[in-house]
Parts: structure tokens; C-alpha cells; sequence
């Protein structure tokens, strides 16, 4: 239960894949033109995204997964504040990964904050790990995870943040 736990002190977590062609469904072609070539100015790679945001509206640093067997450091320049960069086989979030993140980005937010603290998120078997359990004790956080097959409605970020960003990502134009 959220009660008596401060706005302040309740944390959503959610990942995210973006691509570098979300659905474009426009080409452009000299007019005549009997047999149109489709120019791709983009490679199907695909990044993961964990975004994780206070209920009282405060966003924690980003963390960003290349599908790579490396890390290049030119992959890791730029990006909002306090990003953190990673990289996985798959692409996607792991458990090192997730207790990487865990252990970089929310749990210095917890230790910012006095009395109990809950994090909400999907219940996927890559964010349970014996280390972010220790922790989540040693630092009074409970976890609070949403039933399977339900985050496209009970998950807060993908409601509100995710689902109006990849509508905007799609509506632009990516190639020419």
C-alpha cells in the first residue's frame, strides 16, 4: 500500500525500445517514375531505454542499452543529465543491467530520502536479483510489481510517456 508514503518517496521504473524506423509510412519519388526504389536511411538497430520518475514529477537519469558486445565511448557522449550507458547482447535489460541500474540511479535517489520508499514497475524475471533485494532492505524499499499482461494500461509511463512518444516518433519524417 502507497499509504502515508510522500509523493516524493514513490518511484516508477519502465523500459522502453525505440528504433531508428518506427513504422514510416511515406516515400518520396520523382513524379513518373514507373518503378520507385525504397531508399532506407536507417539500419534497424534498436535502443533500450529505462526511464524511472518520482510521482511528485521528478525524473532520475536515463539508461541507455545498445545491442552491442561493446561499449563504444562515442556511443556514451551527450544525452540528458546523469545518463548511464550500457550495453547488452539482446539489446535489452538483463539482471546485471538491471542491478547496474538499480544500483546507479535509484538507489542513490532512496538514500536521498528519509522513511520508506516504493518502486513500481512490470514484473519481469531480469529485475529480480539477490543483490537489489538486499539492498531494497538494507535501504527500507519495497517493490510493487504490476500484474502480467497489463502494463499497456496499469503502467504509468507507458500511459502517459511512452505511448504519446513513439506516436510523435512514427508522425516524423525519417528518410527522404
Amino acid at each position: 500500500t502507497l499509504e502515508g508514503i510522500p509523493a516524493t518517496n514513490v518511484l516508477n521504473y519502465d523500459e522502453t525500445n525505440i528504433t531508428d524506423n518506427p513504422g514510416s509510412k511515406k516515400l518520396l519519388f520523382k513524379r513518373g517514375v514507373k518503378y520507385p526504389e525504397k531508399v532506407q536511411n536507417y539500419s534497424k538497430g534498436a535502443i533500450s531505454l529505462m526511464f524511472s520518475g518520482s510521482a511528485d514529477g521528478q525524473l532520475l537519469g536515463v539508461y541507455v542499452i545498445y545491442k552491442s558486445k561493446h561499449l563504444w565511448a562515442n556511443w556514451c557522449q551527450g544525452g540528458p543529465p546523469n545518463t548511464r550507458f550500457a550495453r547488452t547482447v539482446s539489446g535489452w535489460m538483463d539482471e546485471p543491467s538491471f542491478e547496474e541500474w538499480f544500483l546507479t540511479i535509484v538507489l542513490p535517489w532512496a538514500k536521498s530520502r528519509e522513511g520508506n520508499k516504493v518502486i513500481i514497475g512490470d514484473n519481469l524475471s531480469a529485475h529480480i536479483s539477490e543483490g537489489v533485494i538486499q539492498q531494497c532492505a538494507d535501504n527500507n524499499i519495497n517493490f510493487v510489481f504490476l500484474p502480467r499482461n497489463s502494463t499497456h494500461l496499469t503502467q504509468p509511463l507507458d500511459v502517459a510517456f511512452f505511448r504519446p512518444l513513439k506516436v510523435s516518433l512514427a508522425q516524423n519524417t525519417w528518410s527522404i
